[in-house]
């Protein structure tokens, strides 16, 4: 998520992945990207307040009457645990506790994305309580696929802090050849069957189960519980802050100010618009971006 380089083809575009391979980056060409991301990103998000875009609905989406809260809290916790062992016993049936093979890896990461889903599911049908109270009722697909718009505003300011975190590595003289784990498998990997499982993983089952875990159940969970001490606006924001400091910190390190901006927009389009698909659209789509980006790199 920290590469950047001199053009916008392979190189600037890995500066949305990692921060590996640009030996010829210096700190000054990095300011320089830095400011031109700047002026980027204030020139979309005032085209966007002109557009209207940014006004806030009146009255602001009355979510915390009943949601989940604090019990909404522990079941999404359970079931994470709950997925965590199931994936487990699978790695350990298929010997795979061990191994190297990037392919089994991924493999176990989407079976631990699946049952987490999978469970919510059952979690849903068990406490009859509908997805209609996190906003995700299929009727809602379509808004959250025009949500994806969004990403016009919102990579900018990604990149703004990516190169912001490239620029202080840079400055005080730490490596700039890191990179997700799962970009550098992906990267070097050769056979179909390896890019197929990294792509669904990346783009389907991630953003899916991640945004329903931290938007859906842990955003919603906080505010519900601070709404009862605050007011209901400050109460959201902190409910974003603190979930996108926690969504950021299951990321690599070197991630994490960018991967913290991008959260911070997830969780106030899903306050904004009570549409869950809304953030799991324009997570996928920067997931797919990305991926998209890496494999052309390649």
């Amino acid at each position: 998520m920290l590469e950047a380089a001199h053009t916008l083809s392979k190189p600037l575009a890995q500066a949305t992945l990692d921060v590996g391979d640009v030996p010829e980056l210096t700190l000054p060409f990095a300011l320089r990207l830095l400011a031109g991301f700047l002026v980027a990103s204030v020139i979309a998000t005032i085209v966007a307040a002109l557009l209207g875009l940014l006004k806030r609905p009146e009255p602001w989406r009355p979510r915390v009457e009943g949601m989940p809260g604090v019990a909404g809290l522990i079941v999404g916790f359970v079931l994470l645990l709950g997925s965590m062992v199931f994936a487990g016993i699978v790695a350990a049936a298929l010997g795979w506790t061990d191994s190297d093979n990037p392919l089994h890896g991924t493999a176990i990461g989407l079976v631990l994305y699946g049952s987490y889903i999978v469970g919510v599911v059952v979690w849903q049908v068990v406490a009859r309580r509908q997805t209609l109270d996190l906003g995700l009722q299929p009727g809602k697909l379509p808004g959250g696929l025009l949500g994806t718009t969004w990403l016009v505003v919102i990579l900018p300011w990604v990149w703004v802090a990516v190169m912001a975190t490239l620029a202080v590595r840079l400055l005080l003289d730490q490596p700039t050849d890191e990179a997700h784990p799962l970009i550098d498998a992906m990267m070097s990997a050769d056979d179909p069957l390896v890019l197929v499982v990294f792509v669904t993983t990346a783009v389907v089952a991630a953003p899916l189960a991640e945004e329903f875990f931290f938007r859906g159940v842990m955003q919603t969970g906080f505010i519900a519980g601070l709404a009862k001490m605050l007011d209901e606006r400050p109460a959201r924001w902190i409910g974003i802050v603190v979930t996108s400091l926690l969504f950021a910190v299951i990321h690599p390190p070197f991630s994490w100010p960018a991967i913290f901006v991008l959260s911070l927009f997830l969780g106030w389009l899903y306050e904004r618009r009570g549409n869950l698909w809304t953030p799991v659209m324009v997570h996928a789509g920067f997931n797919a971006l990305s991926t998209g980006i890496a494999l052309l790199a390649r």
